[in-house]
């Protein structure tokens, strides 16, 4: 949900100069989409079944999906033990670490930083959500791997 329209209404508004008729949610088709990094908070995920209590970066990004626009996507890093692979393959893909390197958790740097996602979706409650199933390691990242193998596929899967 885009903060302009996050406002609440009053029950008397006499009228309302620009409905959002169709709220301002868009599916979009699996494949992979530029994205830049347009916010970031501190949240806490309260743990569950699978996953211990742990802090949790809340992360914005404004997802560029050509002629549908740019789509605002909240996408949630644990940190939590479990999770250090998705954090390195974020990291990794919007430049701020290269393969084998130590993970730095470089927060104040990541609004602005570009990269590129596998979206997806994921149904829930029988709604469909778009869901973010990987990124894309960048063009230089892959050229820091010389002692590793080359991967299978250009994804990081979650």
């Amino acid at each position: 949900m885009s903060t302009e329209n996050n406002v609440a209404i009053g029950w008397d508004e006499e009228r309302i100069e620009q409905p959002n008729e169709g709220g301002d949610f868009i599916d979009l088709p699996p494949g992979n989409y530029r994205f830049t990094v347009s916010k970031f908070e501190r949240g806490r995920y309260e743990g569950g079944t699978k996953m211990c209590a742990c802090p949790m970066a809340k992360l914005t990004l404004d997802i560029d999906a050509a002629e549908l626009g740019t789509v605002k996507h909240v996408h949630k890093l644990y940190l939590n033990k479990k999770c250090e692979g998705l954090l390195c393959a974020f990291f990794v893909g919007v430049g701020l670490r290269k393969h084998g390197d130590p993970l730095v958790l470089a927060w104040n740097q990541l609004v602005g930083r570009s990269g590129v996602c596998t979206m997806g979706q994921r149904t829930h409650d029988g709604k469909t959500y778009n869901d973010i199933k990987g990124f894309v390691d960048p063009p230089d990242a892959s050229q820091q791997q010389a002692a590793q193998p080359e991967p299978e596929q250009d994804v990081i899967p979650f």
